[in-house]
């Protein structure tokens, strides 16, 4: 007489999900990558999405992190977090990486950001503003809430020549 047994086993799986990323990786207008792994680790490449509200959107969950984005590994593109109280967004555009990050988020259902290195005309400065820098800017967009801003600044920005002659109040 053959008998036939089934085993079933419960073996505990302890683990914590991490995304590298190795190659360049394009993501196409009208669509978008959510990352709801703890960790991203930008190996040696960028995610990609033409710029612009029609762009492709690379997302995180509001308790992702990052580590290792630089000049040759961001996110070249839109960027999106929902939910979130703070976080660092691993943008730059081309070969310039540009982060910036929020803090004391309230009420914020998701942040979009999109970075451009690229020259502007737009640069008559809104009440509390005093300059908008010409070569580069972040376009930020919010569904609801407040939050800190707090932006990046490195060789690119070109800072001496930018804040050359402004008077600062003390």
């Amino acid at each position: 007489m053959k008998n036939t047994y089934l085993f079933i086993g419960l073996i505990p799986f302890l683990a914590s999900a991490q995304f590298n990323l190795y190659s360049d990786f394009y993501i196409a207008p009208g669509t978008e990558l959510y990352i709801t792994a703890p960790s991203t680790t930008f190996e040696s490449a960028s995610f990609i999405t033409d710029h612009g509200a029609t762009g492709g959107v690379v997302s995180f969950a509001a308790n992702s992190q990052w580590s290792n984005a630089d000049h040759n590994a961001h996110v070249d593109g839109n960027v999106k977090v929902y939910s979130p109280t703070q976080f660092e967004f691993p943008v730059g555009h081309d070969n310039v990486f540009q982060p910036l990050a929020i803090s004391a988020a309230s009420g914020v259902s998701f942040l979009n950001l999109d970075y451009r290195h690229l020259a502007h005309s737009d640069l008559n400065p809104s009440s509390g503003l005093i300059k908008i820098h010409p070569a580069h800017y972040w376009s930020l967009n919010q569904g609801s809430g407040t939050a800190k801003v707090h932006l990046s600044w490195n060789a690119f920005s070109n800072l001496d020549t930018f804040l050359n002659g402004l008077r600062w109040k003390t």
